[in-house]
């Protein structure tokens, strides 16, 4: 994000990330109409079990779809998760972000994190979480990229048919398993 920085005015900059596909509704348009100022971020609420996979918002109340936070944490202990509400893959964020980014430690992973640098401006840049509208796919990960491409391949005639008669062919019955 922070290698974008010379191509970027002094406005709102969305960031879309590409391990998160989002189907429906434009999910970076839906956030654009409802960004007032400060740090927007989609959200999704996720199973107490999830909350380790991605940065959480603390929560201090909710406006409809919005979401107010005063802080973020990446990838905490399920015991430590502030919230459920699980930040996703698309943000549209105050240009300040970039000299958060500059000085920003690595955190999670040994690597310089997006929300770690939002969450740091967040005393003097609102955050707010935006619940999207859309299906979204984790195509981060093996089995998220296999079941985004089974239901995008379902939804087209063409292909659907190429699916169903593939698994046809390999589906095993419980007495040949």
């Amino acid at each position: 994000v922070l290698c974008a920085r010379d191509h970027v005015l002094d406005g709102p900059v969305a960031v879309i990330l590409p391990d998160d596909l989002i189907l429906g509704a434009p999910c970076i348009g839906e956030m654009v109409e409802a960004y007032d100022r400060g740090h927007m971020v989609a959200t999704m609420t996720v199973a107490p079990e999830d909350v380790s996979k991605y940065g959480v918002l603390a929560v201090t109340g909710h406006d409809g779809r919005i979401t107010h936070a005063h802080g973020m944490v990446e990838k905490p202990a399920a015991s430590e998760a502030p919230s459920r509400k699980a930040v996703i893959g698309r943000y549209v964020l105050d240009a300040d972000i970039f000299d958060a980014l500059e000085t920003q430690a690595p955190g999670a992973g040994g690597e310089i994190q997006l929300t770690d640098a939002i969450a740091k401006r967040a005393q003097e840049r609102p955050i707010s979480g935006f619940s999207f509208s859309g299906t979204r796919f984790d195509c981060g990960s093996k089995s998220g990229m296999l079941e985004a491409t089974l239901h995008l391949a379902e939804q087209d005639p063409e292909l659907a048919d190429v699916l169903y008669a593939y698994a046809g062919a390999h589906t095993r019955t419980q007495s040949a398993a």
